[in-house]
């Protein structure tokens, strides 16, 4: 089974890198259920608001334990709604594109 990371945000190489880092110290010096707490505080010197979550085992896909790894603490369930909204809108938008595209191609 492998463990690693998921930043947010994920476009901060600096944090992802320091997570990272912190997870391969680990290297089964600890169990499933400490690396949580021990990710979180190797890196609240570095990060105050770091926060560090499980991955739920309900959203597990493959066989691999993920730790969600939060930057700027957890957001709220406020925030996460509007960006689940903005993403669908989003895709929304993206599929009315590309259906007048395929339109405009099949046009004489």
């Amino acid at each position: 089974m492998r463990r690693f990371v998921r930043c947010i945000p994920s476009s901060d190489s600096a944090f992802r890198d320091a997570a990272v880092a912190a997870l391969n110290a680990l290297d089964g010096k600890v169990t499933a259920d400490e690396i949580e707490h021990v990710l979180c505080a190797s890196l609240i010197g570095r990060y105050p608001q770091v926060d560090v979550h499980r991955q739920d085992d309900l959203a597990r896909v493959v066989d691999d334990e993920v730790w969600y790894v939060y930057r700027d603490g957890r957001p709220s369930r406020e925030i996460l709604s509007e960006m689940a909204r903005l993403s669908r809108s989003s895709a929304s938008a993206d599929k009315r594109s590309d259906t007048r595209e395929a339109e405009a191609a099949h046009r004489p």
